[in-house]
């Protein structure tokens, strides 16, 4: 990617991540951290005064946490993209970030390169998925008969359709 680098908003209650992150990004010239954030509430005061291309933000956070955060962003007139980041990798984490419009979901502990190349997925409309949380999605998905009680009951039949293309490979525009 010519020209200046996509902006990212990081979004962590941990200080170590929001230390850590942003030498991810240094390896990469065509993504930059434009700013950093302790948690939803000053996310969105950041949001409110300055502009970026993506929202990489925890989902687990004291007061407004990622989740809310998303549906916030999502009100924005230009709203940026969102990949959501958890080191609690849960089903319903998972299925929440997905049926809320998540661009992205990842695992904290994924290599910097992975999270990396999740990001620039995300910027080039396609969708990004921990291996972990994929493989067992696919298996949710497969095997009906194997379904946790608990997964059939919060997912509604549009939301797995929803999960269906997502793991299929479709582009967040395809869906």
């Amino acid at each position: 990617v010519q020209g200046n680098p996509l902006r990212i908003l990081l979004v962590d209650d941990d200080p170590v991540i929001r230390s850590c992150f942003p030498s991810y990004f240094a390896t990469a010239p065509d993504l930059a951290v434009a700013g950093t954030a302790d948690g939803g509430l000053s996310a969105r005061k950041w949001l409110q005064e300055n502009r970026c291309e993506i929202v990489l933000s925890d989902i687990q956070m004291p007061g407004v946490d990622g989740i809310a955060l998303l549906q916030w962003t999502k009100q924005l007139p230009q709203p940026p993209l969102f990949v959501a980041m958890t080191a609690f990798d849960t089903d319903r984490n998972l299925i929440t970030a997905l049926t809320q419009g998540a661009a992205g979901y990842l695992v904290k502990s994924q290599r910097p390169q992975e999270i990396i190349e999740a990001i620039r997925a995300a910027i080039h409309g396609n969708f990004s998925i921990s291996a972990r949380s994929g493989r067992r999605l696919l298996e949710t998905l497969r095997i009906p008969e194997a379904k946790p009680e608990e997964v059939d009951t919060i997912v509604s039949e549009e939301e797995r359709r929803l999960l269906r293309m997502i793991s299929r490979g479709y582009t967040n525009r395809r869906i």
